[in-house]
């Protein structure tokens, strides 16, 4: 399952990227590993389910809530390393990166989506 990861301007909720970036579990793992050996502390991810399938909506709402608190953290200013991850094109200094975000996670993973 993967999600789509968007990031809004905090003043103006307008996307601060091109699109939705698509990202799975796994790749949020690595974030937090990124972002702990960056000095920032790792995301509290929910937890990992062993066996059967995880609730989607509380995993996605799960994800959203550690993105949040990672901003609070960061002053609601993305770190270089969460710009690395969403693989934004715009450089430190362009007002769309250093403005205050919001993360959202659509409550729609791309599985879903394709399904329609």
């Amino acid at each position: 399952v993967e999600y789509a990861v968007k990031c809004l301007d905090a003043e103006t909720l307008r996307s601060v990227l091109a699109g939705p970036v698509w990202r799975r579990f796994r790749e949020f793992e690595a974030l937090s590993q990124a972002l702990k050996a960056a000095g920032h502390g790792a995301l509290a991810l929910p937890p990992k389910h062993v066996f059967g399938c995880p609730d989607l909506e509380e995993r996605r709402a799960g994800l959203q809530r550690a993105l949040q608190e990672h901003l609070e953290h960061c002053n609601g200013t993305p770190s270089p390393t969460l710009r690395d991850w969403l693989g934004s094109a715009s450089s430190p200094g362009d007002a769309s990166c250093s403005r205050p975000a919001v993360p959202e996670v659509p409550a729609l993973p791309l599985k879903s989506c394709l399904e329609k």
